[in-house]
């Protein structure tokens, strides 16, 4: 009986290619010919998505829980509209939204998309009380409240449904205080505070995190470049490295290029030039050289947790709950500091595998990922 269902659903998905109809409305100041080249190209990486996720469908018939998840039909089309609303939403004043380094907005989570699909077995291994069709969808949807134009939180939840609006709702920012520090101290808190109740909207956070690092040195500002490390060696290290020892390791990749990138930036003469033209530049550099010097050496030995799978997301959410109730950004970041500081080192040789990039292999010079190649 299972092969006979394996099966049916095979044939169903075999052929499946998608091709979404933008609202053509919503780009009324692009021409027609500029329209049409938007759409080909979203067409054509909306199918990279699909492919890699029929790959996955295929290779979780290892895992029938998994295989099942992948393939229902309701979630495949709910992924379908998730891909089409940011198609249209990251869209503002009849303009596609660009990143700062240059290409389509909606890059940003389609990537993301693409990898959680790729590590989507690897999240339900580790991870097996989050759900992961959540998790993926949330990938494509996390910024388009933050970013996109004229959407809400209300407008996730008729579409997609709570436990999704939820993640959403958790890594938007909407702090609006001046003072950077109290401004991070805010969103900070409001993140790790929802977290708590949803540990999923953790795994969604860190393929935003990832992402942002993998496409930083495209950031043309310098300065911005530093604050973006900055937050991300205070905050985003460890809890990668935590995740990490947890048994997910493709969040290790983080901690790899943050101490990359600190070590350029902090020697990079350009920089340091431009220091004395920017008080608040300045104060950042000299706060990331801190933090570099206190976490390097922490963050350069592998360490891990002994905690059961059925037991990762609750440590996770015991994790954000803690971070919660501090009350500086400071304490966040030595909280965060002491517990991987006092994580146990890996004494034997990493029997996990290595963590490969998923993206190896397809062409990153396309017109849509033009600015986003791969450190090797």
């Amino acid at each position: 009986m299972k092969g006979a269902m394996f099966g049916a659903i095979d044939n169903d998905l075999k052929d499946d290619i998608i091709t979404i109809e933008l609202n053509r409305e919503l780009f009324y100041k692009k021409s027609d010919s500029e329209f049409e080249e938007y759409q080909k190209d979203f067409n054509f990486w909306t199918n990279e998505i699909w492919q890699q996720f029929l790959i996955e469908v295929k290779h979780a018939k290892k895992d029938s829980s998994i295989y099942n998840k992948l393939s229902n039909n309701r979630f495949r089309n709910r992924l379908k509209i998730a891909l089409k609303f940011i198609g249209e939403y990251h869209v503002t004043d009849g303009e596609m939204q660009l990143r700062s380094c240059g290409n389509f907005f909606i890059n940003h989570p389609m990537r993301q998309c693409l990898s959680a699909i790729s590590e989507s077995q690897d999240i339900k291994t580790y991870f097996p009380r989050l759900k992961v069709r959540d998790i993926l969808i949330s990938t494509v949807l996390h910024d388009v409240v933050e970013d996109g134009y004229n959407v809400n939180v209300k407008d996730i939840k008729s579409l997609f449904g709570k436990n999704i609006s939820d993640i959403v709702d958790t890594v938007t920012k909407t702090s609006t205080e001046k003072d950077r520090e109290k401004k991070t101290l805010e969103n900070m808190t409001a993140m790790f505070t929802k977290m708590f109740k949803n540990p999923a909207a953790v795994i969604t956070k860190m393929y935003d995190v990832r992402d942002n690092i993998r496409t930083l040195k495209y950031i043309n500002k310098k300065c911005r470049r530093i604050r973006i490390t900055l937050e991300a060696l205070r905050f985003y290290v460890p809890i990668a490295e935590i995740v990490g020892a947890l048994g997910f390791r493709h969040f290790r990749e983080i901690k790899k290029l943050v101490l990359q990138y600190s070590r350029e930036l902090l020697n990079d003469e350009e920089v340091i030039k431009e220091l004395e033209k920017d008080k608040w530049c300045k104060q950042q550099y000299h706060q990331l050289k801190q933090t570099f010097e206190k976490t390097k050496t922490v963050y350069s030995i592998d360490r891990y947790i002994r905690v059961g799978g059925n037991n990762s997301s609750s440590f996770l959410s015991n994790l954000m709950k803690k971070l919660s109730k501090k009350k500086t950004a400071s304490e966040m970041e030595l909280t965060l500091f002491e517990i991987v500081k006092g994580l146990n080192v890996q004494k034997v040789q990493d029997s996990w595998r290595a963590c490969v990039m998923e993206e190896d292999g397809i062409d990153m010079e396309k017109k849509m990922f033009k600015c986003y190649k791969l450190t090797k």
